[in-house]
This record gives C-alpha cells, sequence and structure tokens, in this order.
C-alpha cells in the first residue's frame, strides 16, 4: 500500500494524493505522460501474504531476503 502523488504538467500545482495497493496499475497516457507524479509514502508490512508465503516456502536464502525487501519496498515497472 503506498500514497501515489498525481501532479500536472507544471509543479505550481499541488497534486492529488491517491491510495495505492498491491497490484494496483495506474497507466499515464497521452498529455498525462508529461505530468509530475512519484510515490510519497509506502506503508511497510503491505506486501501481499500469499506473495510472502509463497516466496518463504523456498529454502533459498535469496528468496528470503527478497521477502523481507518486499515488506518496505515497492516495484515500479516502466513499460513505453
Amino acid at each position: 500500500r503506498c500514497i501515489f502523488l498525481l501532479g500536472r504538467a507544471s509543479t505550481d500545482i499541488e497534486p492529488i494524493p491517491i491510495w495505492m495497493n498491491s497490484g494496483d496499475l495506474m497507466i499515464m497516457g497521452g498529455h498525462s505522460r508529461v505530468f509530475y507524479h512519484g510515490v510519497a509514502r509506502v506503508f511497510p508490512d503491505s506486501c501481499p501474504e500469499p506473495l510472502l508465503e509463497f516466496i518463504r516456502r523456498s529454502p533459498d536464502t535469496e528468496k528470503q531476503q527478497l521477502a523481507t525487501y518486499l515488506q518496505t519496498t515497492r516495484i515500479n515497472l516502466n513499460i513505453r
């Protein structure tokens, strides 16, 4: 879970805060592609428990580190 800030083409306009949950998708096309945007805050321990359990079942140490990482971090994908 995080707070996503969606601005406009100018930083003079205050951004709109939007709650986003794990798995949510923000599509920015057309004019919005040049809007200022960002994540103001990622809430800890908001990674879906089924995903963490799937990763934790592996004896692989790197996957255990991944589970810890996902509890405090977001993953951002940009596709153009």
